[in-house]
Parts: C-alpha cells; sequence; structure tokens
C-alpha cells in the first residue's frame, strides 16, 4: 500500500512540474514573440483633409469591417472575451484615446503591417487582411481617422490569457500576424474602380481573412460557430448561386432560401459597398477555379 501511494504521488509530483515547466515554457514563447521588434520603412504617405479623400476613407471604414471592431465611431469596443485564452479589444481610434505619435505611416504600419508605434506587433489585429491596400486608399482611411471627433470611451486593454499561450506555444493559435508579414518597403497601387474582376479581387482581401486566398471557406471560428463557406462556383459553394442571390446576402445577410446568415457574416459592412463593387467582387468570384470544400 504504501509503495502504491509512494507511486502516486510521485506521479501527482511530476505531473505538476511538466505542468509548471509547460506554463513557463509557454509564458517565455508568447513573450518572445510579444514582444519581437519590427521596423516598417515603406513610402511615406500624406494625410489629406480633402472631403473626397476623407469620405473615401469613411467609405473604406464602415465597408472594410473597421467599424464592426472599432465601432461606428472609432470609440472602440471588446471584441470578445474567450475566458482563458484572450480578451480582444479594438481600441479608441479617436483624438481622445489615441496616442498622438500616430501619424498616417504609423497608422499604415498598423493596419498593412500588424505593428504598433512601439515597433512591436499587435495582437488580433487582422493586417494579413490589408497588408496590400493600396497607398491613396490606406492614405485616405488613415486621414479619416485622425479626423473623428473625439469619444473619451475606454474598451481597456487586449490580454493574452494562460490557455492562449499554450495554444500559441503548440501553433494553434496565432498570437502576431505581423510575424507573418512581408515587411519589406514597397508602394501598393491603388487600382481605381471599375466593374472587373481584377478590381474584385482587390476588394476581396477583405473576404479572404475568413474565406481564404482561394475562397475556398472552411476556416474553424470556435465551439457552436460555422465554418467560412465556400465562395467558388463549385456545388459545394456559390454554384448555384445567382447573382441577384449574392447581392441579397452581402445587403441583407439572407441566403437564397431566405434564412438568416449568422451574425459573424459581416454583412452590415458590406451592405455598404456601392453597387460596382458588389459587382466587381460577384465577377471575381466567378473567375475563380471551382473548388470542393475542404475534406
Amino acid at each position: 500500500m504504501k509503495r502504491v501511494v509512494k507511486w502516486l504521488l510521485w506521479g501527482f509530483g511530476t505531473l505538476a512540474v511538466l505542468c509548471v515547466l509547460t506554463g513557463i515554457t509557454a509564458w517565455w514563447h508568447s513573450e518572445q514573440a510579444l514582444n519581437a521588434v519590427y521596423t516598417i520603412n515603406d513610402p511615406p504617405l500624406q494625410r489629406s483633409t480633402d472631403p473626397n479623400v476623407l469620405a473615401q476613407g469613411e467609405h473604406l471604414y464602415q465597408t472594410r469591417g473597421c467599424a464592426a471592431c472599432h465601432g461606428a465611431n472609432g470609440e472602440g469596443s471588446v471584441v470578445m472575451d474567450a475566458g482563458p485564452v484572450l480578451r480582444a479589444v479594438a481600441p479608441n481610434l479617436t483624438p481622445a484615446r489615441l496616442d498622438p505619435a500616430y501619424d498616417v505611416d504609423a497608422l499604415a504600419a498598423a493596419v498593412r503591417h500588424g505593428v504598433g508605434i512601439d515597433k512591436r506587433g499587435l495582437v488580433f489585429m487582422p493586417a494579413a487582411t490589408w497588408s496590400e491596400l493600396g497607398d491613396d486608399d490606406m492614405a485616405a482611411l488613415a486621414s479619416y481617422l485622425l479626423a473623428l471627433p473625439p469619444d473619451a470611451n475606454e474598451p481597456g486593454q487586449t490580454e493574452v490569457r494562460p490557455l492562449g499561450r499554450l495554444l500559441n506555444l503548440i501553433g494553434a493559435f496565432p498570437l502576431l500576424p505581423a510575424a507573418e508579414l512581408d515587411h519589406q518597403p514597397r508602394q501598393r497601387p491603388t487600382p481605381p474602380p471599375a466593374r472587373s474582376a481584377a478590381y474584385g479581387g482587390y476588394l476581396a482581401a477583405f473576404c479572404a481573412d475568413c474565406h481564404g486566398s482561394d475562397m475556398r471557406g472552411g476556416k474553424h471560428f470556435g465551439p457552436d460557430m460555422p465554418v467560412a463557406a465556400n465562395l467558388t462556383m463549385h456545388a459545394d459553394g456559390l454554384g448555384e448561386w445567382t447573382e441577384a442571390d449574392f447581392n441579397l446576402a452581402l445587403r441583407q445577410g439572407l441566403r437564397p432560401d431566405g434564412s438568416q446568415m449568422h451574425p459573424i457574416m459581416p454583412w452590415r459592412a458590406t451592405a455598404k459597398m456601392t453597387d460596382l463593387e458588389l459587382a466587381s467582387l460577384w465577377l471575381y468570384l466567378q473567375s475563380l477555379p471551382p473548388l470542393a470544400d475542404k475534406g
């Protein structure tokens, strides 16, 4: 009996030591990532006060998903509180809370590179989606943000919690998009709006974060959440859809049968896109190879 107790104590002790060591390793690994420094030297952009440029910046902010996280007026919000994994906060972007060091170029580094003014990566900032946002569009978006009226809302800070650090250690929860992006300095042309598949491809960067670069879908959002849909013209995707069906989904969040899509689908943002933008997106999706769902 004493030998059994001894082995049990030894086993529990060993397990406790392993848990502690794993926790320390996860913490160290995530801290290394969180404190990595990135230097961004893209060609400088110019702030504008032109009403047309600011209107384009507002259009980008409202239609490309920025408002869904940062609030309709840039006031910030708690995007999610995933218990032991993560508390994700989209900060207040108005002059009342935004660090004055954020000028047009610093905002461009945050949006397109996921890098803050301290040169460290931003957690939960979907910069991969916007890494190729054209210079003119980026300047318009940044100029709009810098012109927002002040709002005193304080949503708090993003917190990477113990389970999130552990998941990051095993590669199941990438913390920082900046770690995966190309930070080589380069110019990014902004294509002129045109009813074309090429322009639709430029716009589709907004869709790729969830639906994938090939628009095949398959991304899992978590328990009791949907899987990102296949947007190619395969039978598994939009093969039976018409352009009217597509517009209904992006304008009203409704499937062809009239059922409501899950709230994670950002149709309230796409509803504000122009008819030309939606037509171009549809042309782009039609131009892609029809791919089956990921099995």
